[in-house]
């Protein structure tokens, strides 16, 4: 027989609301000059958010955002929030020119806000259209930087100028119609040094060197990887082509011109190798004069990350102190993992790999699916205890990815309770009229019995409860009933819930958790006045074992 206790809480709070009108008046003018700042700054899963508060002149409407982060911004979102005829990119010069004639008031004073996604460094500078600082902050300490520090793409000989003031739709370094492209565009000659991706996560830096008789040309990229065939007999997987814009770079006229650039980091992900092509012309798949190609083979190093294991549809989530009690001797585990390289996965347990069960994978990308059986009877860990095991994936010889999970396989009778179930806080005003309550319920309550065999009887969950007190001893009024059935606060076990018996296959196992959320009512009847105050009872579950 197992039994376990804890305490339950219910709070009763008398409170009293005043309520007043608070009337106001705003008279505004029309700022001489511009000014900006930072607020309410907060970090939301993988990103930075802040609000920019901001007062214009009545010259203009609009700002430049200016970052040596540019990488980090979120381009999309500011786009949603502002519209994307607003929001004018300069990838080169780190810049983004933004109009904010939709977000000013009659004042010429209004708020956006802007996202980043985390790294090390968050820095967003806000100058106005003469490129005069307002304002600069670092996301990630949430402070002001020091406006000497700069760098050098932030200078006021690269910055921004008026010329390129949202006049039309179009943004600065887009794809430029044919009829813009000259001759002179069309015959530069163009050099990349080799490129290597070192990290997915991280944006393709491209260095090279350009020469026009033009002191101005745009450079277009295309990233692409062959097809394959994974398998003999498996199905063509076609390569991966994707097309962009590197940028438009100045320089001098007849002469060889350096530039550096990148390449986000998502158009590299899945693939595992290919070939980079720069032209000088628009790029358009079916264009039949693409301009002078240069083409460099750009190898992507195997990676793989994202690892997840599922147990019935479950992303795992155990621990030491929360393994996961197998039922019978097989566990059926899915989940997906993102990686550019076929590999094999295997379920190492206490860093015993002689009898490790594997799964060859043959994946030919992104997000990649699989399911793995395996027998725990095989692994000679049928003892009752808490065992480790790695998820690991593995390739080319290295550990690419992995991911930990407990689980406990044996001949125990163990009963699992939560372990806090709280029917919240109540108005005296409750009390008087009466009120019934469910509870909030912090862990699982579920009984586990592995001895496995043939059995005659049954396995019975029992509740017993004392009375509701407070610190000073008063006794609620009320009581506690499972779907119905009134649970005595005197001590008296009252049956709650039935277990299937194991068999010689099968250990048995019942969750009782939602029965517990659905079933277990707090009840106050009508016309009771108690103190106030925290008011607790002593739950008791029994497992009541009559197997033979």
């Amino acid at each position: 027989m197992r039994t376990s206790n804890y305490k339950l809480r219910l709070l009763l709070i008398f409170l009293v609301a005043l309520f007043s009108l608070l009337l106001s008046t705003n008279i505004s003018q029309a700022a001489t000059i511009s000014t900006a700042n930072f607020s309410n700054t907060v970090a939301n899963g993988d990103y930075y958010q802040t609000e920019i508060n901001f007062q214009l002149s009545n010259e203009g409407s609009q700002l430049i955002l200016c970052s040596p982060d540019y990488n980090n911004l979120d381009i999309p979102m500011l786009k949603s929030e502002l519209g994307k005829n607003n929001v004018i990119e300069n990838a080169n010069k780190k810049q983004v020119l933004i109009n904010l004639k939709d977000k000013m008031d009659q004042s010429n004073s209004g708020s956006f806000l802007l996202t980043m996604k985390k790294s090390d460094s968050d820095i967003i500078y806000i100058r106005d259209i003469d490129n005069n600082e307002l304002a600069n902050e670092n996301l990630v300490t949430e402070k002001a930087v020091d406006s000497k520090v700069t760098f050098n793409a932030l200078q006021a000989t690269n910055l921004m100028t008026n010329n390129d003031a949202l006049t039309t739709d179009n943004t600065v370094g887009a794809l430029p119609s044919r009829a813009d492209l000259t001759k002179a565009t069309t015959s530069a000659e163009i050099y990349v040094e080799p490129v290597t991706v070192s990290d997915i996560d991280q944006d393709l830096t491209v260095h090279g060197t350009w020469k026009s008789t033009s002191n101005r040309v745009t450079l277009y990229y295309r990233f692409n990887s062959s097809g394959s065939v994974p398998k003999p007999g498996a199905d063509y997987i076609p390569g991966i082509e994707k097309w962009g814009t590197l940028g438009t770079f100045t320089g001098t006229a007849g002469a060889v011109n350096s530039f550096t650039a990148t390449i986000p980091s998502s158009t590299m992900k899945a693939l595992t190798s290919g070939s980079l092509s720069l032209y000088t012309n628009y790029v358009d798949p079916k264009a039949g004069d693409l301009g002078t190609p240069y083409r460099s083979v750009v190898t992507n190093p195997p990676y793989a990350k994202d690892l997840k294991i599922l147990n019935n549809g479950v992303e795992n989530n155990t621990s030491i102190s929360n393994p996961y009690i197998a039922r019978g001797t097989k566990l059926t585990l899915s989940g997906s993992i993102t990686t550019n390289t076929p590999g094999t996965l295997k379920f190492v347990v206490d860093d015993d790999e002689t009898n490790a069960p594997s799964l060859n994978l043959t994946i030919p990308g992104i997000n990649s699916s699989y399911t793995q059986s395996i027998n725990l009877s095989n692994l000679g860990k049928d003892d009752s205890k808490v065992h480790e095991a790695v998820y690991e994936y593995i390739a080319g010889g290295k550990v690419l990815a992995a991911t930990k999970y407990y689980f406990v396989v044996g001949n125990e009778l163990k009963l699992t309770v939560p372990q806090t179930i709280d029917f919240g806080s109540h108005m005296y005003t409750d009390f008087i009229n009466g009120f019934t309550a469910t509870p909030d319920v912090n862990g699982e309550l579920a009984i586990f019995d592995g001895r496995t065999g043939n059995y005659s009887g049954n396995i019975g969950l029992m509740a017993s409860a004392t009375p509701f007190r407070n610190a000073k001893g008063d006794k609620l009024s009320a009581n506690l009933s499972w779907d119905g059935k009134v649970i005595p606060d005197d001590g008296t076990g009252v049956k709650v819930g039935e277990v299937t018996p194991p068999t010689a296959a099968e250990p048995a196992y019942q969750n009782f958790t939602q029965n517990l959320k659905n079933d277990l009512k707090f009840t106050s009847p009508k016309g009771t006045g108690p103190q106030s105050g925290n008011y607790t009872s002593t739950l008791t579950w029994t497992v009541d074992d009559t197997l033979k």
